[in-house]
């Protein structure tokens, strides 16, 4: 049961409606979301923000990522929890690769030698 409101922007960007319309504009660029071109408001860039958000979580939907699903996908608390893993879960990888991918100051990879006795 949720007993918090949902935010209704966010309720309109994982809709099937305008997730439609955000795909077909990305396609053909005769399709517009606004009537302005430019000058967007606070509002209508925190709309686009979603609308991106969400159509990337319904692409890995698609795709049977394991951790996500439908409920997950349509409860804000969750979703944000998702991200927040999925966020952490790739600074963490790239944090394993620069320790193990260091280079010395010619850009190649450094090599220890070690003295011989």
């Amino acid at each position: 049961m949720k007993y918090y409101p949902q935010d209704p922007v966010r309720v309109l960007a994982r809709s099937p409606y305008w997730q439609m319309i955000y795909a077909r504009s990305k396609e053909l660029s005769h399709i517009r979301l606004f009537k302005n071109d430019k000058d967007f408001s606070a509002i209508q860039i925190t709309f686009l923000y979603w609308l991106e958000i969400y159509s990337q979580a319904y692409q890995k939907f698609a795709e049977k990522d394991s951790l996500l699903s439908k409920e997950i996908i349509n409860d804000d608390i969750e979703f944000d929890a998702y991200l927040y893993y999925i966020s952490h879960k790739k600074s963490d990888k790239q944090g394993t690769q620069k320790r193990f991918n260091k280079k010395g100051a010619i850009g190649m990879p450094s090599l220890v030698q070690k003295k011989r006795s």
